[in-house]
């Protein structure tokens, strides 16, 4: 019964040319939320930029942690951070990484916080789509939700052969999704993680004149 309701409601609402992140997220509200695969976080990768500051009450404490702000992860999963020197970041969600500074700096500034986050962090979505683009995202998005917002497929799109690019430990892999199917919502690519770049395949080639 879902895959007949999908099938029925997907040409109606991705086809539309002006096709809405609202209009995508009727799509989405019929998977069985307990079905789906697990909410996932960003995970900080080697070649990641990281927005990184200490604060306490005391700012006389953390003003020398806090000369640089902006950390590049090095190759070896390191940021090189003022006093700390290099600290390794890679493979830690961004609140693993703010409790471990936290311990790191505990014996140097009390009641010390740490506030992190992913600099120019982007999904891109290309091919057969209304608006292709660069999507600035703080947190994973659904693939409905990053067509949702280049505004829907074209009528030449193939649905069922959607590729999903990600690199992960340094290594590039392809993942192709079928929007028809209830099984999307249990593929790994369910949810586009940073740097992930979507193409949906044309259902026939395009001829330039």
């Amino acid at each position: 019964m879902k895959r007949l309701v999908l099938i029925l409601i997907l040409p109606m609402v991705l086809f539309a040319g002006c096709t809405s992140v609202k209009q995508m997220s009727l799509v989405q509200g019929l998977a069985d939320r307990q079905q789906a695969i697990a909410y996932p976080e960003f995970v900080i990768q080697t070649g990641d930029e990281l927005s990184i500051y200490i604060h306490s009450l005391n700012t006389v404490a953390t003003q020398p942690f806090n000369v640089g702000g902006n950390y590049l992860v090095a190759q070896d999963g390191t940021i090189d951070m003022p006093i700390l020197k290099k600290v390794p970041v890679a493979g830690k969600t961004l609140e693993e990484l703010k409790s471990h500074i936290t311990a790191l700096v505990s014996d140097k500034v009390q009641n010390a916080y740490v506030t992190a986050s992913f600099v120019n962090t982007t999904i891109s979505i290309f091919g057969e789509v209304n608006t292709p683009h660069r999507l600035a995202v703080s947190k994973p998005i659904t693939i409905f939700e990053a067509i949702g917002a280049a505004k829907g497929v074209t009528r030449n799109a193939n649905i069922k052969q959607v590729e999903v690019l990600r690199t992960e430990n340094n290594e590039e892999k392809k993942i192709v999704l079928d929007l028809t199917s209830p099984a999307i919502y249990q593929s790994p690519a369910y949810y586009l993680l940073k740097s992930d770049v979507v193409f949906v395949r044309p259902l026939h080639p395009v001829i330039v004149k």
